[in-house]
């Protein structure tokens, strides 16, 4: 045998090695891409085909398909302070169509932006409420939370971007997780409690007496007042607000956006980490109420009057997050129209919030 044919028999083992591995992989893409698809582990193309198993860690990944997938006719979009809101109970309550929960813990403004016009997008909301955050006060915009990842590709309206998702390794161990049967704690079925974090012994923890006098004791060396003309008479400014929520009200005039302030427990502004934090964090409510006086679809309330709840640790599993029942509250009270702030008595309210 001559050494050509030597040399060309090894050539062409090589180009059919190399043409069996392309013809693989490609077999492999297109296998993880269809299971991928068809599993739709995030629901993002269509209903889950596995007892809607839901994501309750994953909440950045799962959001735009239950916006998608499952449309309601009011959305409420907020932190971890609103996910013990039920839409069944609002439902209830208000008596105008489906309600869905959206809600991210430590969601950034930025982000809140994002979901915002996804909902607008793709869900055709008829009213959207609005948990307005802490994060709103910052003088810096875009901030990203470093603990979690957000997709954009999935909030994308480019199919190259979307793309990402089926072609995506993690999507795909989810895919075979639920196809084996592999479900855990993570996973839920139940869409209405999916972000639920109320567990009783946080709160029984929270609320011994041991740990009330630890606190009450920590209070006392770092206990901050406030100057209620100081911070009515103040000039804060507000860019997280401008940039992300005023442009879309503006825009969509036929939308009702109902803006509320959850009710903190006073220890947490006792207990902020500045006091020009807590002052900003304070008027932020009269920046917001006397904002809403330029659009006719924005209504803004505050809970931060009921003074049974905010002065009462009790309510509380920390400075800030309460209990299940007063997110029952706060809807009725929206519903009734009784804490809204506005143009005319936001001076007020701050009076009444820092006496």
């Amino acid at each position: 045998m001559s050494f050509y044919t030597l040399i060309f028999n090894k050539d062409m083992s090589s180009k059919k090695a190399s043409l069996m591995i392309l013809f693989s992989t490609i077999i492999l893409s297109i296998s993880i891409i269809a299971v991928n698809f068809i599993v739709d582990p995030y629901q993002f193309f269509h209903k889950s085909l596995f007892d809607q198993a839901f994501f309750s860690k994953k909440q950045r990944y799962q959001t735009p398909g239950i916006i998608k997938n499952y449309r309601a006719d009011n959305y409420l979009v907020g932190t971890s302070m609103s996910e013990n809101f039920s839409g069944r109970e609002a439902e209830k309550i208000f008596g105008n169509g489906a309600f869905r929960q959206i809600t991210i813990s430590g969601m950034k403004p930025k982000e809140y932006s994002t979901i915002l016009k996804y909902i607008i997008k793709h869900g055709h909301p008829k009213t959207i409420f609005i948990d307005i955050h802490w994060y709103f006060e910052s003088l810096k915009t875009g901030i990203k939370n470093e603990q979690f990842d957000f997709p954009t590709y999935l909030y994308s309206e480019s199919w190259l971007e979307q793309f990402k998702y089926l072609a995506n390794h993690d999507v795909f161990m989810n895919s075979m997780r639920l196809m084996f049967g592999d479900i855990q704690e993570e996973f839920s079925s139940d869409l209405d409690t999916l972000n639920f974090w109320m567990e009783e012994d946080d709160f029984e923890e929270y609320n011994s007496v041991e740990n009330l006098q630890t606190l009450k004791s920590e209070l006392r060396s770092y206990f901050k007042t406030y100057n209620a003309k100081t911070i009515i008479e103040s000039n804060y400014k507000y860019p997280n607000i401008d940039k992300y929520l005023k442009p879309i009200f503006l825009r969509h005039p036929k939308i009702k956006f109902i803006l509320f302030f959850p009710p903190y427990s006073t220890w947490y502004y006792a207990a902020s980490k500045s006091r020009e934090f807590g002052r900003r964090l304070i008027y932020l409510r009269k920046y917001v109420a006397d904002i809403a006086n330029s659009f006719k679809n924005v209504e803004v309330h505050g809970f931060d009057l009921e003074f049974d709840i905010v002065n009462d640790l009790r309510n509380y599993k920390d400075y800030g997050h309460y209990r299940q029942r007063i997110n029952t509250l706060i809807l009725k009270k929206i519903h009734a129209k009784s804490n809204i702030i506005n143009l005319q008595n936001s001076s007020d309210y701050l009076k009444k919030m820092i006496h």
